[in-house]
């Protein structure tokens, strides 16, 4: 079953804010297009629906809106990768619903 998850891949450092900036995006639509997937995997039919999925990630990427540093972008990207790794099925459930 993992291998139909797609791949979330950290891609090397952004250059610029606007460089940063559509990197979020891409990174949004592929974590938004993985919901139905994840749902399927961490059986989370009965928890949560795919519209609050999409919003609870959503409102994770405008808490972060006002940042301006594209080094400091990077960082919080890498962190947010290492940190739904470390997480097991129970624990993103209660995180994120």
């Amino acid at each position: 079953m993992a291998s139909t998850m797609r791949a979330v891949k950290v891609p090397p450092n952004s250059l610029s804010l606007e460089e940063a900036r559509k990197r979020t995006f891409d990174f949004f639509r592929s974590a938004c297009r993985s919901i139905p997937t994840v749902m399927e995997t961490y059986n989370l039919h009965d928890v949560a629906t795919v519209s609050q999925l999409r919003s609870s990630i959503a409102s994770q990427i405008r808490q972060n809106a006002s940042i301006t540093n594209p080094k400091l972008c990077n960082l919080l990207k890498e962190l947010a990768c290492v940190r739904t790794n470390v997480k097991h099925g129970h624990q993103r459930r209660n995180a994120y619903i």
